[in-house]
């Protein structure tokens, strides 16, 4: 019997553990906060087959989304989960979507997915503030996730790592999806122009109309 105890005390350690930051996010937000929009279970398989240098029609894409999950944020390794807020920034007008928000779950899950099975292209490196204020911050369709940083880990290219930035805006520009680390500095020596860590990632390995593609 101590023995059988032991074991499943071991899994419920591992399962706790693996789960992303973002649930812990709403956790300590509110008690009375509403988690039942999150999964347990987490997606083993990647949404996408391809490669990179496989450019998708819009309804291929579409058809890829179809299959994503859009009830229950799923838990990757060392990803935010539920955003802190999200706002969608669109014909002059910023609204504030629910969390339950069925495209706002199936985007996010859509991301980390490809964030965790390397079906992303990336920036090769920091990107400028004068670059972020023309085509990210300011663009007129944008979607803006906020979220409680939960590590020092920086996003980066190729990085899997998501729990360290606290801002994710996607667009239909080219900036595609930027992870944003305002706490964490970014070139050294170059602070005016990078003051912060900011990358760009290309879910698929190209830059989509991904905001349309979800229907936002």
């Amino acid at each position: 019997m101590f023995k059988r105890m032991f074991i499943c005390l071991i899994l419920l350690t591992m399962l706790t553990s693996f789960v992303g930051c973002g649930y812990a996010d709403v956790e300590h937000s509110s008690s009375e906060e509403n988690t039942s929009f999150v999964s347990e279970a987490f997606c083993s398989d990647p949404f996408f087959a391809g490669k990179e240098g496989d450019y998708l029609s819009d309804e291929e894409i579409r058809a890829i989304i179809s299959d994503i999950p859009s009830d229950k944020y799923e838990p990757y390794p060392d990803t935010h989960s539920v955003p802190l807020s999200a706002i969608l920034y669109k014909g002059g007008e910023s609204i504030s979507l629910d969390r339950n928000d069925p495209r706002l779950i199936r985007i996010i899950n859509f991301f980390h997915n490809c964030v965790y099975y390397a079906k992303c292209a990336y920036t090769q490196g920091l990107l400028p503030v004068d670059y972020l204020e023309k085509s990210v911050l300011h663009s007129d369709f944008r979607l803006e996730l906020k979220y409680m940083p939960c590590s020092d880990t920086a996003p980066s290219p190729y990085g899997k790592c998501t729990t360290g930035c606290d801002t994710i805006t996607i667009t239909n520009s080219s900036a595609g999806f930027t992870l944003i680390a305002h706490d964490i500095p970014g070139y050294e020596g170059q602070e005016e122009r990078y003051p912060y860590c900011a990358v760009g990632f290309y879910p698929l390995y190209d830059n989509y109309s991904w905001l349309e593609l979800f229907g936002f």
